[in-house]
């Protein structure tokens, strides 16, 4: 990672829960944009006129999962250098196997605290997330150690 400029940006369409993480951004001193679509994503991202240390991305915003539009978004911009770290209230185990193939940095439940924010600020200062521990994927994916064993180390 670059060095850090303390500019997140937050994709979801809950208004109320890209407040909360804005208000603990801004705890934290750090300036926090919000979209609430992945067509606003996209506009913000090719004005290329904000470069965002992180994105949190709603896995499951509008019509289109997460996963997928990350692929899209990947296959179309193949030198973007930024980070994506999916949030959710839940995760299917297919969705999970999807944004890893798709190339997440990272996974977090929702709620997102600020020991989330710090955590991940802090992995990707030393390239890896580590959101969750191995036996806390396993028994949260129906104790699949093949899903849990893939999030280790992310970058």
């Amino acid at each position: 990672m670059d060095a850090w400029n303390g500019r997140i940006l937050v994709v979801e369409d809950s208004e109320l829960n890209a407040i909360l993480i804005r208000l603990l951004a801004e705890q934290l001193g750090w300036n926090c944009d919000w979209c609430e679509s992945v067509q606003r994503l996209e506009n913000a991202l090719s004005s290329n006129q904000i470069s965002y240390d992180f994105i949190l991305l709603d896995q499951h915003l509008d019509a289109e999962k997460g996963g997928k539009w990350l692929h899209n978004f990947f296959c179309s911009n193949p030198d973007f250098k930024g980070y994506f770290i999916a949030i959710s209230a839940q995760f299917f185990e297919n969705d999970v196997q999807d944004l890893i193939r798709a190339g997440i940095s990272g996974i977090f439940p929702k709620p997102i605290g600020r020991e989330n924010l710090i955590a991940i600020k802090d992995a990707l200062e030393t390239k890896r997330i580590q959101g969750f521990s191995i036996s806390y994927l396993e028994r949260m994916f129906c104790n699949s150690p093949l899903v849990a064993q893939n999030f280790k180390t992310f970058l």
